[in-house]
């Protein structure tokens, strides 16, 4: 039993993603991922949905995202380029918002 726990975590996929945002417009930020954190955290797969900003880093936000499976975090994305999906108006937000672009960094977790 411990041994197939391993092995499943092994199989864990995250996507980080480092945004540079205006500190103007923070709160504006966190109201909508506050909202999609819950929505995504109820999804099938999803391990954790986090938004952490750095401290002394006013202008930078860090989503952190870990699912069971890449397929898993697909399904959340996968309508992130309609209009209306939480992905991509939250994405739009964050456009509006960003004064840099925003970095991303989907990976499967090795250890």
């Amino acid at each position: 039993h411990l041994i197939s726990q391993l092995k499943r975590r092994i199989k864990m996929y995250q996507c980080i993603s480092v945004s540079h945002v205006d500190p103007a417009k923070v709160e504006r930020i966190l109201e909508a991922a506050r909202v999609l954190a819950k929505e995504t955290r109820s999804q099938h797969g999803n391990l954790s949905y986090n938004v952490v900003k750095p401290e002394g880093r006013d202008d930078n936000l860090i989503v952190t995202e870990r699912w069971e499976t890449k397929e898993d975090f697909l399904g959340h994305v996968a309508n992130a380029d309609k209009e209306g999906d939480m992905v991509f108006e939250f994405g739009k937000l964050m456009g509006e918002c960003s004064i840099a672009e925003a970095e991303l960094y989907p990976s499967e977790v090795l250890i």
